[in-house]
């Protein structure tokens, strides 16, 4: 039986599909199988049901569009599961308003005490959900342990059949990469970066410094993960309306 409580994530089996006027009870009683047999309510579940995110008939049907090419490329879905895991693991809503509104300023309000306690409890969540980024990235290129010579080829490689534009396109980055102001980077130069990143984290254990993984660098490869994910499964038209979206709200 899948787990109930409060926050966990799973998939939930209904015995036919559900109707709109359906109530959270209703809803409940579809799920195959029961979770307590022979009772006429599961008030747990009917709560996790409802602490959810409700969307739209046309979010979900260009959802839907999503998963659908999603699922004709096994890459891409392990692309897609990588990201999820590396998110479990750790995620910030690193989305323009927010960076720009709330994370930057209070960054800048810690301590170096905060910045290092910070990082010594957290650690080793960054190594792993920076690593598993990074293996998303792999999938997309469609080469794991890919080579600093062979990105630019492999990404020119994907252009051609995914229909993306990493070679003629800029990623936004919304950190201070480098410790520079410079917001629009080339693929090729990211990927080189974390790949030489991910080798000191990966191959050496991470032991000390310099190779040292903060979250700017976790939330920084899952949002160019993203934006890689993006441009290969979202239409354009849709893609120009969100970042119309968000760059209104940085």
């Amino acid at each position: 039986h899948p787990p109930v409580e409060n926050e966990s994530g799973y998939l939930l089996e209904f015995t036919k599909p559900p109707s709109e006027d359906m109530t959270l009870h209703d809803l409940a009683d579809l799920i195959n199988p029961p979770l307590f047999p022979g009772r006429d309510e599961n008030f747990s579940l009917e709560r996790e049901l409802g602490s959810g995110t409700g969307i739209n008939h046309i979010e979900l049907s260009q959802a839907c569009e999503v998963v659908g090419k999603a699922l004709d490329s096994v890459r891409l879905l392990d692309a897609l599961m990588h990201l999820e895991y590396s998110r479990n693991l750790f995620w910030g809503f690193m989305v323009g308003s927010f960076y720009e509104c709330h994370y930057r300023r209070d960054r800048k309000e810690l301590t170096r005490y905060q910045l290092e306690r910070t990082y010594l409890e957290n650690r080793f969540r960054y190594d792993s959900a920076f690593v598993s980024a990074f293996r998303g990235i792999e999938c997309v290129l469609g080469k794991p342990h890919f080579k600093q010579g062979e990105i630019s080829t492999l990404l020119s490689r994907v252009d051609g059949e995914l229909g993306s534009s990493f070679c003629s396109s800029k990623h936004r980055s919304w950190h201070e990469m480098f410790s520079s102001r410079r917001k629009l980077w080339k693929y090729e130069d990211l990927i080189a970066y974390y790949l030489k990143l991910r080798n000191a984290v990966s191959a050496h254990g991470n032991p000390s410094p310099p190779h040292i993984v903060m979250e700017d660098q976790v939330f920084e490869i899952q949002y160019l993960l993203q934006a890689m994910l993006a441009d290969i499964l979202i239409p354009d038209e849709e893609m120009e309306r969100t970042e119309r979206e968000d760059g209104g709200n940085a």
